[in-house]
């Protein structure tokens, strides 16, 4: 479907794919990413993702696979998803390991986990943090009274404030999340106009909620797109993914 959506227009989205560890082999790496392009109709991704650390014990053979195929052209750069501090550290100590464009990880103003090792790790080395789930997976969030009283202040949503806190330490979003260039700059506003207080009241009232019992992808989906003006849009600034 992606491939017919992008067709004639690959130049102006931003083409992102991932390999499982299962996967994660000298020929299974290559064979997942020819598959991949020949699905979406392309010669190259923008991102090309390890998924996970798994079971993944020599890192030099990912490394030196991505490597490859970068210089073939089939992908324009890599990185990893859901790596904690001693995965990454072992991906440094490879050869090229430096080379990992972003560490696509969980943030949220209810999960703020990787604050404790992995963002402060990765802000030390210049690694960008591709956050996924940057509205949780439920919608609850986008519920949250703290939240929707900043937004009624900024005359905002609670979508846009819950994505400009988090783009303020996060370097990306998830690709998952498509925004249309007025939400982007929207969202940008809301940081530079919400001050520390601002969004320090935010956290407390967001820490303090109970998750969900239900945080299906599905839910997720259809919460982000009941909540303008953030939608899915094609254009310059849109951001596809594919799982």
């Amino acid at each position: 479907m992606i491939g017919h959506v992008i067709a004639g227009q690959r130049g102006k989205v931003f083409l992102v794919s991932k390999v499982s560890p299962d996967h994660a082999t000298a020929s299974g790496i290559r064979q997942a990413c020819a598959a991949s392009l020949a699905r979406l109709g392309t010669e190259y991704l923008d991102l090309y993702l390890l998924h996970w650390r798994g079971g993944v014990s020599d890192l030099s053979v990912v490394v030196d696979n991505f490597e490859s195929l970068r210089a073939e052209g089939r992908i324009r750069r890599w990185g990893v998803s859901n790596f904690l501090v001693g995965d990454m550290e072992d991906l440094y100590r490879v050869r090229g390991g430096d080379g990992c464009a972003t560490n696509q990880v969980r943030y949220n103003l209810k999960d703020r986990s990787i604050e404790r090792n992995l963002l402060p790790w990765c802000e030390q080395h210049g690694l960008p943090i591709l956050a996924y789930s940057p509205l949780d997976m439920g919608g609850d969030l986008l519920r949250n009274t703290a939240l929707i009283r900043i937004a009624e202040r900024h005359q905002s949503s609670p979508a846009v404030i819950a994505l400009a806190w988090t783009i303020r330490r996060a370097h990306h979003l998830d690709p998952g999340i498509w925004l249309a260039g007025s939400c982007a700059a929207e969202c940008l506003c809301i940081v530079a106009a919400v001050d520390g207080s601002g969004f320090g009241r935010i956290e407390p009232g967001v820490r303090n909620v109970e998750l969900g019992p239900n945080h299906a992808c599905t839910r997720h989906r259809r919460a982000l797109r009941s909540h303008g003006p953030c939608r899915p849009v094609a254009g310059n600034l849109a951001t596809w993914a594919v799982w």
